[in-house]
């Protein structure tokens, strides 16, 4: 078997240059040959969108009476004529991108190779981004870079098979999501590139996605601010440490899920990212509207950071379902609370307000004697004694507080025959059929039926939260409150400490750096453990150790 070819660390970009991503053995004058062939109506295409104008021109004539009542033919009937429309209405889109366009020159070819070079290079990089091998592009965002005739190019790449189209798209909400067919996707390689058509595509977003950062960061409050410009100084310290170890686990040492079949290019993506350091130094990439903060190691795989300069981490464990027990609170202790948490869009709710609620004498009370009376002395007897909440959302804030929630629901499932392999893939389910589906029901949860069972009235609490129209509004308001506490967590660190920290969502990271020489395990988790007691909340820690 040939050994395979993959040295970045070789690459050394000169000025001017950037790294170009390709699929080795495609080549652009056959897309854009495919192209023109598509661009070009034939006569089957015309006959059809006549027919298929002059169907819809007696239709709209045709006063439509609907039945009383169906016979099940009749409702088979209907169900594959509508499938035969819609099935029609994507062929009539297709064809209408033709529609009035211009034969393509030698002028026009050479614009169209700089834009599939483009393309490609986009798909690659984008797909490569994380192990599933999608991305979404914003039709907009594409159209504003190389121009009307996105639309047609992104078809010619469907066509030929390059990549295909995944979930839909939802005007305003959602960009359609794409991605590469595996065969292609094997066969993506790096170069330095000095094409000057196509860098100026990469700087043209590159500049748009400035100016929003930019702009976003205007916007901050000042403890935001400050936190951003601290979190960018310890991200430009972060840094691949064992190469060549790396690179070995990467080829030979690393075990692939045959269901992810990008999941190498995607490891050897974040590798080469780490070595060539393209745009300088690392920073934030993205600060969602969940104030979730993005950068390289978030979308760096777990078995990779041993590698890197990180002296230890410690998460929150079961965090999501910990950081419910707040809701849970509210629910049973301040309705009126409640009422506004479900009725209010998630835009309009203040996080602190549901922060603090706990902080007062009676909720304060009822969370400290769940903690420690419950998980320290006789669970069941001290139960009795806390009023108004069922045993199950007790049982569930105590789980979730000494860290032993997914423990159980294992041992459940495995009793009822679901053979969840691990705690991940336990969770990967429980939060796809309980905590942030967005369907309401039961029905076909497995899973989901095992936690109803052990847990009604948190289940019933999590369905209150996800009201008609705003189904996600659970998972972003758990987000948003996670977001906050790590906000505080970090600004107690960079205001008391000297120390390069930085965050994964439920996870502080201390890296190996001179300023951390003398930073403890015990320090960090002391200030993590005082900013959720502050809120009535009681987390329990996983500590890894790197280097």
């Amino acid at each position: 078997m040939e050994k395979e070819t993959f040295n970045p660390e070789k690459i050394k970009l000169k000025r001017g240059e950037f790294l170009q991503y390709y699929i080795d053995g495609l080549d652009i004058n056959y897309i854009i040959k495919k192209h023109k062939e598509y661009s070009v109506l034939t006569q089957d295409e015309r006959d059809f969108y006549e027919q298929y104008n002059s169907k819809r021109a007696e239709a709209n004539n045709v006063s439509h009476v609907v039945p009383q009542s169906l016979t099940w033919k009749e409702i088979e009937e209907k169900m594959n004529l509508a499938a035969k429309n819609f099935s029609d209405d994507v062929k009539v889109i297709n064809i209408e991108r033709k529609l009035n366009r211009k034969p393509i020159g030698k002028q026009h070819e050479l614009k169209l190779h700089h834009k599939f070079t483009y393309l490609i290079h986009l798909f690659c990089s984008r797909c490569t981004n994380n192990e599933n091998g999608q991305t979404n592009i914003n039709a907009e965002l594409l159209k504003n870079i190389i121009g009307d005739e996105y639309n047609l190019a992104l078809y010619t790449l469907n066509r030929i098979g390059l990549i295909y189209t995944i979930g839909g798209y939802v005007i305003g909400k959602k960009s359609s999501a794409y991605r590469l067919q595996n065969d292609y996707a094997r066969s993506i390689k790096v170069k330095p590139s000095s094409h000057v058509q196509v860098k100026r595509y990469i700087d043209k977003v590159t500049n748009k996605i400035e100016a929003h950062k930019k702009a976003k960061f205007q916007r901050l409050a000042d403890r935001d601010k400050f936190i951003v410009e601290r979190y960018d100084n310890c991200l430009s310290k972060l840094k691949m440490t064992r190469i060549d170890e790396c690179k070995d686990f990467i080829l030979t040492g690393k075990i692939y899920e045959d269901n992810k079949p990008m999941q190498k290019e995607y490891y050897k993506n974040i590798f080469t990212k780490y070595i060539i350091q393209e745009n300088g130094t690392f920073k934030i990439s993205e600060i969602d509207n969940d104030n979730r903060i993005y950068h390289i190691l978030t979308n760096t795989p777990k078995d990779l950071k041993e590698y890197l300069n990180i002296k230890f981490s410690i998460d929150i464990k079961n965090s999501h379902p910990l950081l419910l027990n707040k809701l849970l609170l509210i629910y049973y202790i301040d309705n009126e609370l409640f009422n506004n948490i479900v009725n209010k869009e998630i835009k309009h709710i203040n996080i602190n307000t549901i922060l603090i609620s706990n902080s007062k004498p009676y909720t304060h009370y009822v969370s400290e004697n769940i903690h420690n009376d419950l998980i320290y002395n006789n669970i069941e007897e001290s139960l009795d004694d806390t009023k108004n909440i069922p045993l199950d959302v007790r049982k569930y804030i105590c789980k979730t507080s000494q860290g032993q929630m997914w423990e159980e629901l294992l041992d459940a499932c495995d009793a009822k025959g679901l053979k969840a392999d691990d705690r991940g893939e336990l969770k990967a389910q429980m939060f796809a059929e309980v905590f942030y589906s967005k369907t309401r029901t039961i029905t076909y949860k497995e899973y989901g039926s095992v936690f109803k069972s052990i847990y009604p009235n948190v289940y019933k609490v999590i369905n209150k939260l996800k009201p008609k129209g705003e189904e996600t509004k659970l998972s972003h308001l758990i987000m948003k409150i996670e977001s906050e506490l790590f906000h505080q967590i970090l600004e107690r660190i960079y205001k008391q400490t000297e120390y390069d920290a930085i965050n994964i969502h439920d996870a502080v990271l201390i890296l190996n750096t001179p300023s951390n020489e003398n930073c403890k395990i015990d320090g960090i988790e002391s200030i993590m453990r005082d900013v959720y007691n502050n809120y009535s909340l009681f987390p329990t820690f996983s500590i890894d150790r790197y280097n």
